[in-house]
């Protein structure tokens, strides 16, 4: 098993947040086999819960998650997500296999056409 997904708050199920005794347990599974814990933030994060991501809640009982999941409220209604995680996570992944229906790359004339684009939003 690569990862264990879990959402801080379960938001299709009444905004229930998942009781830390459960995210301790599922930590030390993580931990003792080499299991990533992604915490889904789609729904709860930023700012809903109180505090940037409903997951910092985990960090006081020991249990920071390795990834997290990030999109909706990160831009107003605009499509963007993220992965946040640590370096060595982040680092291990080669170039070009992270990506997603938005995902983009910088154009072949070293970013002239986004720069046009840039001007014309303003």
């Amino acid at each position: 098993m690569a990862a264990v997904v879990i959402e801080p708050v379960q938001g299709e199920g009444g905004f229930i947040p998942a009781p830390i005794e459960y995210v301790q347990a599922i930590r030390k599974i993580c931990d003792e086999n080499g299991i990533l814990l992604v915490a889904d933030e789609v729904q709860c994060g930023f700012g809903r819960s109180g505090k940037l991501f409903a997951s910092e809640y985990w960090k006081e009982a020991g249990c920071t998650p390795d990834i997290i999941a990030s999109a909706k409220s990160i831009a107003g209604g605009v499509p963007l997500s993220a992965v946040i995680a640590r370096d060595e996570i982040m680092d291990s992944v080669p170039g070009g296999v992270i990506g997603g229906t938005y995902s983009w790359r910088i154009p072949q004339d070293k970013g002239r056409r986004s720069g046009r684009a840039g001007k014309t939003l303003r």
